[in-house]
């Protein structure tokens, strides 16, 4: 299976929060598609960095490249022939001018056996003679068999009249690590000399990625949802997405710069500090003048101009580029989080199998809006650094640069790595008031759903008081921005250089950390009024996840009821009860044990409270 990034809850998360907590009716849509979808279409993408894929032999479709690793290249071999050094290794060095040699013709039963190192799916095996009269010295009879372990041995293939120098031997697809080839019969006058031995693998290649052109919006724009139409044969394969976005700024002393798209498709490195030796190859084979200051990764290109008889000077800085998302795996439909808005957008499609089918890209779709929300948004966190385990206050900016004709601002979602409580909000310093914004904070989400739309001639400024209790030794707090004209749409918030991450110091007290149960105590009668229980508490202190159990009892130290029996993460939770036992009745009235046990490598901890059932 592909060896898949697992999808960043947060963002997802986050982009879903929009329809609810959008103040006031949403308008229609403004947004545009771009589709690609023909073999023309796909052409264009194939470049320096796609590699396994295959549009021609499908047209219109992007499928992966057949099959043509050596698996045997650079491997183990051995053979059992203890008559001399005949230098197994030879054979899988892919040289046939360097050779295994019997160095007698009496070889009968002879073996070589290639170690592939690892599991593999295989349908070919061939055997090569060497560059010294191959015919004279091929191998006349053998036998290929296979086996998982260099032990339990299965035959494959055999000829016992072989006559030609290469054998180039197709088997029904078998997955296997060991290969032997075993001389079946000699002629009692010649050596046999092989020169290598291939074994390729069956169907496809395993994964392969095929990388777009570089769209020019021609404007700054907001990037949506992408979807894709595929054609996945069998389980065990995929294809994911991933994307990039760029505004690549020019400045020109005059000359006359006829294809600025041209020049962001030369192949430079994306986000590179530094322009590479690769990145200068590149241009010099595509016949671009230029010359570079390698210490800011600047691109200078000197152009002939038909209305200048002088060259124009023109500095392209590539140091825009955002670096390559994570893959995103849904085809009907994902929002991706991308630095935005942007003018340039590439995306790169991965296709994985581990069968002898391959999945098949047929049509790409991302969705756009051409008129952004802002300029551009900054995010951080103030203060950065706080003491763990306590409640702290911290704000959370937002920068906006706005433009005439940008939407705004009506909806501001933030992750939050543990549950936090708005206290304030100020917009360009002056406070807003709690009928100005609807306040829809839960455990994993500062949510704000503002009734007049956020927007400003220039520079504005939303800033966020909140009180939160961090138990990680680090807390990132990513956010998007809506506006309910592209409610479909939302707008990463960029990471200001002074960061949305905040580091905690000190040391906790336990893994187990402020257990409690409110209301307590609780009336479990069902009038709607106190009829559960929240038993809450922070883990701490743990690097993966770790044994942790609720139980209830009675005063008798029976056992009345579990709640919670599985691994947990560090976090903050809250587990409800309704007052009932495990077999679903009520108790009775009176005083109960409720008990958190953590099983954490350090050793196991236990909090031992009493909470008050009453009707």
């Amino acid at each position: 299976m592909s060896p898949m990034t697992k999808k960043c809850f947060t963002f997802l998360s986050l982009a879903m929060l929009f329809g609810v907590i959008l103040a006031g009716p949403a308008k229609a849509g403004i947004s545009e598609v771009w589709t690609e979808t023909t073999e023309e279409d796909f052409a264009t993408g194939i470049g320096v960095d796609t590699v396994n894929v295959d549009i021609h032999t499908s047209p219109g479709d992007i499928v992966l490249a057949p099959a043509n690793e050596n698996f045997a290249l650079g491997k183990m071999a051995s053979d059992d022939d203890d008559r001399g050094d005949n230098l197994p290794e030879n054979v899988v060095d892919g040289d046939i001018s360097t050779y295994w040699s019997s160095q007698t013709p009496h070889c009968l039963g002879v073996s070589l056996v290639i170690d592939l190192q690892a599991q593999r799916l295989i349908e070919r095996v061939n055997i090569l003679g060497g560059t010294i009269n191959p015919q004279l010295f091929r191998i006349r009879g053998y036998r290929i068999s296979i086996s998982p372990d260099n032990s339990n041995w299965t035959l494959v293939a055999e000829n016992s009249e072989n006559l030609d120098a290469d054998v180039l031997e197709t088997i029904e697809p078998v997955v296997t690590r060991y290969v032997r080839v075993t001389i079946s019969v000699i002629n009692e006058v010649n050596w046999v000399v092989i020169g290598d031995i291939e074994v390729f693998g069956a169907g496809y290649a395993s994964q392969g990625a095929y990388r777009s052109e570089v769209r020019d919006f021609g404007v700054l724009t907001n990037f949506g949802q992408v979807s894709w139409i595929e054609e996945l044969p069998q389980t065990d394969m995929d294809i994911t997405m991933q994307f990039r976005s760029d505004s690549v700024t020019i400045d020109n002393d005059g000359g006359i710069l006829e294809d600025t798209l041209a020049l962001a498709n030369t192949g430079i490195i994306a986000g590179s500090e530094v322009v590479t030796d690769e990145s200068e190859m590149l241009l010099y084979n595509r016949g671009i003048d230029y010359d570079i200051d390698y210490q800011l990764g600047l691109l200078w290109r000197l152009e002939e101009t038909t209305s200048i008889d002088s060259a124009a000077l023109i500095m392209v800085d590539y140091r825009l580029w955002s670096s390559w998302s994570q893959q995103y795996s849904d085809a009907g439909g994902s929002l991706f989080e991308i630095t935005e808005p942007r003018r340039y957008l590439q995306y790169q499609a991965n296709l994985f199998t581990s069968t002898t089918e391959t999945p098949v890209l047929e049509e790409v779709s991302i969705v756009y809006d051409t008129t952004p929300i802002a300029q551009r948004t900054l995010g951080a966190v103030i203060p950065n650094q706080v003491p763990i385990m306590e409640e702290s206050q911290l704000t959370y900016r937002i920068r906006f640069d706005f433009a005439s004709g940008d939407l705004g601002v009506d909806t501001v979602a933030v992750s939050t790595p543990s549950p936090a409580r708005v206290e304030g909000v100020r917009w360009n310093q002056e406070v807003l008031s709690e009928d100005e914004y609807t306040d829809l904070t839960d455990k994993h989400f500062i949510k704000l759903g503002f009734d007049q739309t956020l927007a400003a001639d220039d520079t504005a400024a939303l800033e966020i008081d909140f009180l939160t209790t961090l138990f990680f030794s680090e807390n990132a707090y990513p956010s998007l921005v809506i506006s309910r004209n592209a409610a479909g749409n939302p707008q990463t918030v960029e990471q200001a250089e002074s960061t949305w991450t905040v580091t905690t110091v000190g040391i906790p007290e336990g893994t187990l950390v402020s257990v409690e149960a409110k209301p307590n105590p609780f009336s479990p009668n069902g009038d709607g009024l106190f009829d559960e229980t929240l038993i809450s508490y922070f883990v701490a202190k743990i690097a993966y996840p770790q044994p942790l159990s609720i139980k209830i009892f009675d005063l008798n130290g029976d056992l009345i009821r579990t709640l919670r029996d599985q691994d947990d993460p560090a976090f903050f939770y809250e587990i409800a009860w309704d007052g009932r036992d495990d077999d679903g009745d009520l108790v009775a009235p009176g005083l109960y044990i409720y008990q958190v046990r953590l099983k954490a490598d350090q050793g196991e901890e236990v909090v031992t409270k009493t909470i008050t059932v009453q009707y």
